[in-house]
């Protein structure tokens, strides 16, 4: 479910594209009706503000696990993931001993699409970055796709499984898998 005001920009940008006009080409009440206008961008504005989805705490959540993998701070980690799932932290811990993710690693293409009840949430994301592989102190840049599902527990999104996409077919691969 997407909620109206998810990116209000583009409807704040046409009521304030129509107060202008209103203020230009209106004889009669060009300032009150383009007064409303403007109130209705900023209101808009303000409701977007104020209402945060399921989506965007999935996402919050997803930057902070990112920077919790950047800071190397396993504990950060850990307590983004369900105790129904203590594999998932063991496969953190491994890859913390693989690679290195420097500051430039970022999230891009993130698509979160939560359950009707707002419990569950599949999110889909590119990461890319440059990452030092710690066998070699080789560091390259590299682009990863991702399926990550999160669950609300208490109140809290909770990674319960992660799942690596080939970057370009989208079929499943090996989570510290090298291809």
């Amino acid at each position: 479910m997407h909620w109206f005001t998810e990116n209000p920009w583009p409807l704040v940008i046409l009521l304030c594209g129509a107060a202008a006009c209103g203020l230009i080409l209106l004889e009669k009440f060009r300032f009150l009706i383009s007064g409303g206008l403007v109130l209705s961008a900023v209101l808009i504005w303000y409701v977007e503000t104020v209402i945060v989805t399921p989506a965007e705490q999935v996402e919050v959540e997803l930057h902070r696990m990112l920077e919790a993998f950047v800071d190397r701070d396993l504990p950060a980690i850990e307590a983004r993931i369900s105790a129904a799932s203590p594999d998932l932290v063991a496969t953190a811990e491994s890859g913390l001993k693989l690679v290195d993710l420097h500051p430039s690693f970022h999230l891009k293409d993130i698509r979160v699409e939560s359950d009707s009840d707002g419990q569950t949430a599949v999110a889909t994301l590119r990461a890319n970055g440059t990452a030092t592989l710690k066998r070699n102190n080789m560091f390259s840049h590299v682009a990863t796709r991702w399926k990550t599902t999160w669950k609300r527990e208490a109140g809290v999104w909770k990674l319960v499984d992660v799942r690596r996409l080939d970057v370009v077919s989208g079929q499943e691969i090996g989570v510290l898998s090298s291809g």
